[in-house]
């Protein structure tokens, strides 16, 4: 798969447009800090597993049909990205080419939404205006006790950038299911939108 040395260096959309994906179905981009477990919620979500313990993410790319409704679903690509800044051409490189986002955090580290706060500031620019939807996921909410970002911190950041909120467990599998569900069908509401010359914002 496509792969990227590391080094310090702006891009612009357009130099990424130049680069294509394989596959042309709609692509969920996976965004956070390193540890905060956006691996764990797409094998939870895919294979209905959950491995204890961090190994760093380079990229992984995953083809699945999210359950829209009873009757209806939707094939994405999903992009696993890294969360260390070293890899920040990759990641961006899968944000322009991004649909929709998952932008995940810890709820046991604050620092962790800091860096959700800046990834938003980095797809708002790199998409340079066009829309995008996007869920602000505070993951590991099982761990209650050692939770150091409260609740309305998270959906205040989401509300700031126009989009969903929830709270998931990998471990428990709580609000996994919604988060794809709801992604979902942000797309179909998105593309409804602009087939009937409706304007789509980030919502």
């Amino acid at each position: 798969f496509w792969k990227l040395t590391t080094f310090s260096k702006t891009y612009t959309k357009s130099f990424f447009n130049q680069i294509h994906s394989m596959s042309d179905l709609p692509k969920l981009v996976i965004v956070g800090d390193g540890g905060v477990g956006k691996t764990s919620i797409i094998t939870r979500y895919i294979k209905d597993t959950f491995t204890q313990g961090y190994e760093p993410t380079l990229e992984d790319n995953y083809t699945t049909k999210i359950k829209v409704s009873d009757t209806e679903t939707l094939e994405v690509e999903i992009a696993d990205t890294a969360g260390q800044e070293d890899y920040k051409p990759l990641r961006d490189k899968y944000i322009v080419e991004g649909e929709l986002f998952f932008v995940v955090y810890s709820i046991i580290d604050a620092r962790s939404l800091q860096m959700a706060e800046n990834l938003l500031e980095q797809i708002k620019a790199l998409k340079e205006g066009d829309p995008f939807k996007f869920i602000l996921i505070g993951n590991k909410c099982d761990l209650t006790e050692q939770r150091s970002v409260p609740q309305i911190d998270g959906q205040n950041l989401a509300d700031k950038f126009g989009g969903k909120f929830y709270e998931t467990s990998a471990l428990t599998k709580q609000n996994i299911d919604e988060v794809f569900k709801t992604i979902g069908q942000l797309y179909l509401e998105k593309n409804s939108k602009s087939e009937t010359g409706g304007c789509c914002n980030i919502a």
